[in-house]
């Protein structure tokens, strides 16, 4: 009877060596960095492309995230429009930009081609004007004080996205936006 426990021991050591030995092989640091010339041309990081509806998704998320339940922005391969419900002298007013993605030092830049503030018979430059002077804005967005552009800063989505990604290209045209995750 002693020896079964004796064997019953040396086993359970031999199956605990075992699995050690495959954890310690198959466990590695993944913290390497290349030497100098060693990267073959290649960006230091990852790159993701996302589609229009995911983006689209995203976008809207951080938006009602941020407390504008009246914005909501529809992206396809023709367009770009942001639409808002506001309440103007207890009227309710739908507001429709067609707009043109862009980026510059970091920040998002939808440049604004065409302006509806419910069906007003005013040039693209005076309802750009009214919408300036009567819209709020949730924090991280705002207009553009050169050209008629809706301005985004990228930390409005810092809640929502780890740090080190960044929007690279935009390509709305071919279902794609090109994101970058640094190492």
């Amino acid at each position: 009877m002693n020896i079964w426990k004796w064997l019953s021991i040396i086993l359970i050591v031999l199956n605990i060596g075992f699995f050690v030995w495959l954890y310690s092989a198959l466990s590695g640091t993944y913290d390497d960095k290349p030497e100098a010339g060693d990267s073959h041309g290649e960006a230091q990081g990852l790159q993701i492309i996302l589609p229009n509806a995911t983006v689209e998704t995203f976008i809207n998320d951080a938006l009602r995230t941020s407390g504008s339940d009246n914005i909501t922005v529809d992206i396809s391969t023709e367009e770009i429009t942001l639409h808002s419900v506001n309440q103007i002298f207890g009227a309710s007013v739908n507001t429709v930009f067609n707009i043109e993605p862009d980026i510059e030092s970091d920040n998002i830049i939808f440049h604004i081609s065409n302006i509806d503030i419910g069906s007003l018979p005013l040039s693209q430059d005076a309802l750009y004007t009214v919408i300036t002077r009567a819209a709020e804005l949730p924090e991280g967005v705002s207009f553009s004080e050169d050209t008629k552009a809706l301005v985004i800063d990228p930390s409005l989505f810092e809640e929502d996205l780890p740090e080190g990604i960044q929007i690279e290209t935009i390509d709305y045209g071919s279902d794609a936006w090109y994101f970058s995750i640094e190492r």
